[in-house]
């Protein structure tokens, strides 16, 4: 049940370990996609049948089929639902495997009593087996860490009990510099690995990991405060005594660019914590830029620096095209070394593509930007129904026009599929967004959208580029 892309001559190929990670993020992937777009029959694909589901929202049921009924109890009300799944690990044992990572649950419901919009995040921590069909969900557990909206909007037959799954993000296995790096795996999913599993060490508290993501030497601004030097203090600025509860750092559009042993790393960065005793939840965005050097004791991170652009419910005063140059100018380093970069995987070099697509979109970089489209691409755009058909020139002259109305713009990218279409030059994606937008000056809530693309690649002189490129907006709300 798993998909594939058909590899060309060339292609990496991943086998053992390494390929039953990735398989066991397809089945997550598969599994988000069939629950949001209720399709039952692909989504029982992904579970054992005695599956065990345990959340700290709907409690505990056993079996397939009775999951499965319980989702549909509580979907049929919210017409647009979304569940993004991000800053993933996999730890695979034999025929066993587990699964980590965040999710962020939005539901939008147009004219909705209370208001349109609600949002819920945690983590998963979940089990699978191996099976003749492929890897299968053997136990779903999900701890809430907030919800915020409409919460009415949740279609519970009945306000379930809070019911603790687990103790907290330090009891979620996360990856990282400490553990081994997966056999067969390319360096640029080490890469991620190692920058992911920092991230999600330092929203758990600890220190001595996140220590270990870096090099002695290391320096970079990790937490706003300035730059800091050395891996121990490195660390110290991350996990501060005192502070929140829990911090949850929502990464995607991980653009990584590896040159023997160096490799240039960007990844979007969604950052929430929780607000004070009757104050509203923290959410702010940005992006983090950094590199790794390659070491006896495997990669580690050599420099790192996070750029917040937007918090939502503080305007921005200042010029925000300001912010955008000063990323662009760390963000050169993903693209000089696009001709002699290692490639990766098939599935690697088109969420290459996806990536260098949005990050050029939201930095405004129009010489980017163009090269990810085939001369003759087609481009179709669906808001509000509405759908706008654009060729190559039309299209990048129309979006950056909008990006030069100032505005900060992050497309957050989830839940990527990439499937073959019928010969080793031309695959599928698909993808989740969710855009958040502000102005300076503007002393408003941030917007919010979401929605999800659709893009066919074709190889074409040995590079991926988009000749059908599709955008679906499933909702806009401002919080």
């Amino acid at each position: 049940m798993n998909e594939a892309v058909i590899p060309g001559a060339g292609d990496l190929i991943l086998s053992g370990p390494a390929a039953d990670v990735e398989a066991v993020k397809e089945v997550m992937k598969r599994y988000a996609w069939s629950l949001d777009m209720c399709d039952w029959e692909r989504l029982e694909t992904c579970f054992a049948p005695d599956i065990l589901f345990e959340t700290s929202d709907m409690g505990r049921h056993e079996g397939a089929r009775a999951l499965i009924a319980q989702f549909q109890t509580r979907t049929v009300r919210v017409p647009v639902r979304r569940h993004s799944i991000a800053t993933p690990y996999v730890r695979v044992e034999g025929d066993r495997a587990e699964f980590t990572a965040y999710i962020l649950n939005t539901r939008y419901r147009p004219r909705a009593p209370g208001g349109e919009f609600f949002m819920a995040g945690g983590y998963y921590r979940n089990s699978f087996k191996r099976t003749a069909d492929g890897w299968k969900i053997t136990n779903l557990r999900f701890e809430g860490l907030f919800v915020e909206g409409n919460t009415r909007m949740n279609p519970a037959a009945a306000p379930a009990p809070y019911y603790p799954v687990m103790k907290g993000l330090a009891d979620a296995g996360w990856g990282g510099a400490t553990v081994p790096a997966v056999p067969g795996a390319s360096n640029i999913a080490q890469v991620r690995d190692l920058v992911f599993g920092m991230a999600r060490a330092a929203d758990a508290r600890s220190t001595g990991d996140v220590e270990a993501a870096f090099t002695p030497e290391a320096a970079g601004d990790v937490a706003g405060s300035g730059e800091v030097k050395g891996a121990a203090a490195l660390a110290a600025a991350l996990c501060p005594p005192g502070g929140p509860a829990w911090t949850m750092h929502f990464l995607t559009n991980d653009k990584i660019s590896v040159v023997g042993d160096t490799a240039d790393f960007g990844v979007y960065v969604y950052r929430i914590t929780p607000g004070a005793q009757g104050e509203a939840n923290t959410h702010a965005g940005g992006v983090m830029v950094g590199t790794a050097r390659r070491t006896e004791a495997g990669w580690r991170i050599a420099e790192c620096r996070t750029h917040i652009l937007w918090t939502r419910g503080v305007p921005l005063y200042e010029d925000p095209l300001v912010r955008r140059q000063d990323i662009a100018a760390a963000a050169k380093k993903l693209w000089a070394n696009e001709d002699r970069r290692e490639r990766g995987t098939v599935q690697e070099e088109i969420l290459a593509l996806h990536w260098k697509y949005t990050w050029s979109f939201d930095l405004n970089d129009p010489a980017q930007n163009t090269q990810v489209f085939a001369d003759d691409v087609e481009v179709s755009i669906t808001l509000d129904q509405i759908v706008r058909h654009f060729g190559r020139h039309d299209w990048i002259t129309a979006n950056l026009a909008g990006r030069n109305r100032q505005m900060v713009t992050l497309h957050y990218v989830t839940n990527p599929i990439v499937t073959h279409m019928y010969n080793p030059d031309l695959a599928e994606i698909r993808t989740y967004v969710m855009t958040r937008r502000t102005a300076p000056g503007d002393p408003g809530p941030v917007m919010i959208a979401g929605g999800h693309y659709r893009a066919v690649a074709q190889r074409i002189d040995g590079q991926w580029k988009y000749v059908i490129f599709q955008f679906v907006r499933s909702h806009g709300a401002f919080e």
